[in-house]
C-alpha cells in the first residue's frame, strides 16, 4: 500500500527520539557529578589546548550530537541550564537529569492511560505539583550570613579551599551586598579591584555593541557616556523619534561626517561643487558622543534605525583592534522587569526620563518646564556615569555623577578617613528601600516581593568588586574561574533569595511535603513523579561518595533528619551544605516550563523529506 514519504516524525517516534537524547546527554553531563566527579577532556575544534573541566555546564556546552531532531532536543536542555546557571550558578547536572527521569515518567503516564489524561491535561497536572513544591521550598530559606559564603562556596566549587576562602573574604570585608564579577589573571597571582557604583541584572541588547573581548567575556567598555532612559516602550512614532534623533545625533551623523571627510580627502575633484556652508556643516558635527540607552522595549518600526546602527558596529569585528575603535553605544533594552532599578539608575546619574504622555496639556506644559522633551532636544536629555560595563548578563554603571557628594568646584567631598562621601539623593534611597524591606519582613510579605526589594536593595549597595583568578596554565585558570562563577552566582542569589539545604534536598522534602497532603489520585501520581525524580539523583548524588550498597540506608537517614550528606565528607549529619533557596526553585521552574513544551509536541517536522532519517522509527516493521 502507498504512502507519502513525508518530513514528519509522529508523537510515538518523537517521544523515544526525545528519551533517548535526553537519557544519552544526562549519562554524558552526570559523570561529572558531586566534588568526586570525573574531570571531562575536552578537544576544541580550533585546534588549540584541550579543556579540562569538572563543570557540567561547560561539559554539556561542548556536547556534539548528530541528527537535526537530535540536536534540537539537546539545544531545550541546554536552555534550561542557560538560565538555571544565570540564576543560581549550579544546577546544570540535576537539571538534566531532573528533566529526563520527570520527561521519561509523564510519558508513562499519557502511555498507559490510567488516569484517562490528554497531554494538556497531564502537564497541567504536572505544573500544579511543580508550583505547589516551589512555594514549599521559598518558604524554608533563611537570610545568608558570612559565614554562609564559605560553606556555600565549598559546595559550589566542589570543596575548593582556596577559592572558596578567596571570596569568602571578600564579602567578608564588602559585606553580603557585594557584586564580584570574576576574570582570569595572566599569572599564577589572584587579584582584586574595586569600583562604586550600581548594578543591573540586564546585559547588552546586541552582541553588535561588544568593543572588548577578554578570556572569551563579550563585554561593551564605555567611558563617560550619556545616559538615556526610556521609561516606556520605544514604540510610538514619538518615542522612535526620539530614540532615532539620538542614535544619529550621537553616532550615525558624526559616523559618516568623518567618512564623508576621508573621502573628500582620497577624491577632492567629487566634493568640487560642495558650498563652503555645506562642508562646514559636516565638520561641525565629527565627534562621536559615546551613549547607553536604556529602555524597556524597542518595536520593530525602529528596525531600520537599529540595523544600520548594529550593520556599523558589526563592521569593526575583523579583529581586536578594530574592535576597539568600535562606534561608543550601547543599548540595554527588556528591562520592563526592572522599572525600579531604572528609576534609581536615573535618579543617581542624574538622567532626565524619557516618556510618553496621555495628556497632550500636561506635556506641553512639562516641555515649557524642561520637563520634558522635544525632538530638537531630546539628545540632551541624558545623565552621566565615570563608566559603564555591559556583557550579557549585567550593566555596572561606575560613579554615577549623583552618588557621591561633591563641592562647589565639583570635587569630591572628602570623609575623615580620605573616602568619598555618599550624597543625601543616594542616602535617601537606601534608607527608604531598607526601611520597606523591614516592613516587608514585619507584615508577612510574600517572597516575590521581597525579593524585588533585595534585588533593588543590593543593586544600590553593592560593592563592585572584580577578582583575577590565578594559575599555573590558561587551562587552570579556566578551570578555576568556572568554579567560582558557580560559586558568586549561588552566593549572589543566596544573598537576595535566602540559603537553603544543598544536594537538591529542598526540592526532595518539598515534593516529599505535598505528597503528605491530603489530594486526589491524579494530584498524587503527578507530585510522586517529581518526589521519584528528586529521590533518583539525590541517591545518584549521594553514589558518587559512599558505596552503592549503602545508599539507600544513607538516603533513608538524611532524609529523616532532613539534611543531606555532605558529599566531600560522607557525613550524613552535615549542618553546612549550603546553597540558595532559589536553586531548586530555578531548577523546577524551568522543567515546567520547557519539558512541558517538548512533552506537548505531537509531532515534528524535520527539514526535508528525502532527508527523514525518523520515519520509520517505532513501527513495526522497524
Amino acid at each position: 500500500m502507498y504512502k507519502p514519504f513525508l518530513n514528519s516524525v509522529p508523537k510515538e517516534a518523537s517521544r523515544i527520539i526525545h528519551l533517548e537524547v535526553m537519557k544519552a546527554v544526562s549519562e554524558v553531563v552526570m559523570q561529572t557529578a558531586g566534588p568526586k566527579g570525573s574531570t571531562t577532556m575536552i578537544m576544541q575544534n580550533n585546534g588549540l589546548y584541550p579543556i579540562f573541566s569538572k563543570d557540567g555546564k561547560k561539559v554539556l556546552d561542548h556536547i556534539n550530537i548528530f541528527g537535526e531532531v537530535e540536536n534540537g532536543i539537546l539545544d531545550q536542555l541546554k536552555q534550561i541550564t542557560e538560565t538555571v546557571v544565570a540564576r543560581v550558578g549550579d544546577g546544570t547536572t540535576s537539571a538534566v537529569e531532573l528533566s529526563y527521569l520527570i520527561f521519561e515518567q509523564l510519558c508513562e503516564v499519557e502511555k498507559s492511560n490510567a488516569l484517562d489524561m490528554n497531554t494538556y491535561d497531564i502537564i497541567n497536572e504536572f505544573k500544579k505539583a511543580v508550583s505547589s513544591i516551589i512555594d514549599i521550598i521559598k518558604k524554608a530559606g533563611r537570610p545568608l550570613t558570612i559565614n554562609d559564603v564559605y560553606d556555600i562556596c565549598m559546595i559550589s566549587t566542589n570543596g575548593d579551599e582556596e577559592l572558596s576562602t578567596r571570596i569568602y573574604n571578600i564579602y567578608k570585608e564588602f559585606g553580603t551586598d557585594v557584586y564580584i564579577d570574576l576574570k582570569t589573571s595572566t599569572t599564577a597571582d589572584y587579584m582584586i579591584k574595586t569600583y562604586d557604583g550600581l548594578t543591573i541584572s540586564k546585559g547588552f541588547a546586541s552582541p553588535a555593541y561588544v568593543n572588548k573581548i577578554t578570556n572569551s567575556v563579550q563585554q561593551c567598555d564605555i567611558r563617560n557616556p550619556r545616559i538615556y532612559v526610556f521609561k516606556d516602550p520605544i514604540d510610538t512614532p514619538e518615542m522612535i523619534g526620539f530614540f532615532t534623533n539620538i542614535v544619529y545625533n550621537n553616532i550615525l551623523t558624526p559616523f559618516n561626517n568623518l567618512r564623508t571627510i576621508a573621502d573628500m580627502q582620497r577624491n577632492p575633484a567629487k566634493y568640487a561643487a560642495m558650498s563652503k556652508e555645506d562642508y562646514d556643516k559636516i565638520e561641525s558635527n565629527v565627534e562621536l558622543i559615546p551613549t547607553v540607552i536604556m529602555c524597556p522595549f524597542i518595536s520593530r518600526d525602529a528596525s531600520a534605525c537599529l540595523e544600520s546602527l548594529e550593520s556599523l558596529c558589526y563592521s569593526f569585528d575583523k579583529d581586536e583592534v578594530t574592535r576597539m575603535q568600535k562606534p561608543p553605544i550601547c543599548i540595554v533594552k527588556d528591562l520592563a522587569t526592572n522599572v525600579d532599578e531604572l528609576s534609581d539608575i536615573s535618579i543617581l546619574c542624574g538622567c532626565k526620563v524619557i516618556g510618553k504622555y496621555i495628556d497632550e496639556s500636561v506635556q506641553k506644559e512639562d516641555i515649557k518646564n524642561g520637563k520634558a522633551p522635544t525632538i530638537e532636544n531630546v539628545t540632551e536629555f541624558y545623565g552621566e556615569a565615570e563608566q559603564v560595563i555591559i556583557d550579557k548578563e549585567k550593566t555596572k554603571f561606575i560613579n554615577p555623577i549623583k552618588m557621591f557628594e561633591t563641592d562647589e568646584d565639583g570635587e569630591y567631598v572628602l570623609d575623615a578617613n580620605g573616602d568619598r562621601v555618599y550624597s543625601a539623593t543616594y542616602d535617601s534611597i537606601v534608607s527608604f528601600l531598607k526601611g520597606a524591606l523591614q516592613d516587608a519582613e514585619e507584615n508577612g510579605a510574600d517572597v516575590v516581593e521581597k525579593t524585588r526589594i533585595k534585588r533593588r536593595l543590593n543593586g544600590l549597595t553593592s560593592s563592585l568588586v572584580e577578582l583575577y583568578i590565578g594559575g599555573i596554565s590558561v587551562t587552570d585558570r579556566e578551570s578555576k574561574k568556572d568554579l567560582a562563577d558557580d560559586a558568586v552566582r549561588n552566593c549572589r542569589s543566596a544573598a537576595a533569595t535566602g540559603v537553603g539545604r544543598a544536594c537538591n534536598f529542598e526540592g526532595l522534602l518539598a515534593s516529599k511535603e505535598i505528597m503528605m497532603c491530603e489530594c486526589t489520585e491524579v494530584e498524587a501520581t503527578f507530585r510522586k513523579i517529581i518526589y521519584d525524580a528528586y529521590e533518583k539523583v539525590v541517591k545518584q548524588l549521594y553514589a558518587t561518595c559512599i558505596s552503592k550498597a549503602n545508599v539507600d540506608e544513607a538516603f533513608a537517614e538524611s532524609v529523616t533528619i532532613g539534611r543531606p550528606i555532605n558529599l566531600r565528607t560522607g557525613e550524613v549529619d552535615a549542618t553546612n551544605v549550603l546553597t540558595s533557596i532559589d536553586t531548586d526553585v530555578a531548577i523546577l521552574d524551568c522543567i515546567s516550563r520547557i519539558v512541558t513544551i517538548m512533552f506537548t509536541s505531537n509531532q515534528i517536522l524535520v527539514g526535508e523529506a528525502f532527508n527523514n532519517k525518523y520515519a520509520s522509527i517505532g513501527s513495526e516493521d522497524e
